[in-house]
């Protein structure tokens, strides 16, 4: 498949059982409730029935990732084995299993692009200080300014490769029965990439960046005035909440239907 099928099959993916994007999308509102109201509850640690609100919102919401991310990660493993509609929602513990496994991989991955900030600080604000100290003169915006874009498109380039790094890694565990040593055997990872072809894969990853850009700015404004239309005198309180509700249960959860179908289509390419 060229990477235009690949994209034509994964966008038209998720509308083969809409239900499942809703019930996805559930999990997701659910999680980032939870999550919201945790960070709002924490600084009441110390008063104990805050305390309470916290461990059982911390249980709510991440049985509610794992189980988003499990289901994720079964779309990605039934994509590969042929697959051409959405799974079911069953086997509960299996999706909470490979939940629990998906976000390992992503903190993991993580890890790289904080250190990598965290030693970009210092050269910054090294070369800071040099600047000011050398007998040309520049304003301290302007050095200020390049300095730090400097640092962005250091940090761009760096989140981008971890990402593709990242996305054949979790391909590579599905294809691997789950085996989560899988997303880590780096010299699978790289022949893999070699295979699809750097070109194919850079243009897939520019395309999917393009079309989530697309659907995100679409339907954050269509939502938007869905939101002003339920709630037209109490949009500004409760406005963000309902944005926040609908982006999750059907556009995030779309989202991460075509990304899934579309890599394991991708690893599949010949």
């Amino acid at each position: 498949m060229s990477i235009g099928e690949i994209t034509k099959d994964a966008l038209r993916y998720p509308f083969s059982d809409w239900k499942k994007i809703l019930v996805l999308g559930i999990f997701g509102v659910i999680a980032t409730l939870s999550i919201n109201e945790l960070i709002g509850t924490v600084y009441l640690f110390f008063d104990s029935s805050a305390s309470v609100s916290i461990v059982v919102l911390t249980i709510i919401g991440l049985l509610s990732i794992f189980i988003e991310r499990g289901y994720q990660f079964r779309i990605l493993k039934s994509s590969l084995n042929g697959m051409v509609e959405l799974p079911k929602f069953n086997s509960w513990m299996s999706m909470l299993k490979d939940g629990f496994k998906l976000s390992i991989v992503t903190i993991v991955y993580l890890i790289p692009f904080v250190l990598i900030y965290l030693v970009l600080k210092g050269p910054f604000v090294a070369i800071l200080q040099l600047i000011f100290k050398s007998p040309i003169k520049m304003s301290f915006f302007t050095t200020v300014g390049i300095l730090h874009l400097m640092e962005f498109f250091i940090l761009f380039l760096f989140i981008n490769i971890i990402l593709i790094m990242f996305m054949i890694s979790i391909a590579n565990m599905a294809n691997n029965n789950g085996k989560l040593s899988a997303a880590f055997k780096f010299r699978q990872i790289t022949n893999k990439l070699s295979s699809v072809g750097w070109k194919n894969l850079i243009v897939w990853y520019v395309l999917t960046e393009f079309i989530y850009l697309i659907i995100l700015f679409i339907s954050g404004i269509i939502i938007k005035e869905i939101s002003h239309l339920i709630i037209p005198s109490a949009g500004n309180a409760l406005g963000p909440l309902i944005i926040t509700i609908l982006m999750s249960l059907i556009v995030i959860s779309y989202l991460y239907m075509y990304l899934y179908r579309s890599l394991a289509l991708l690893w599949l390419k010949k």
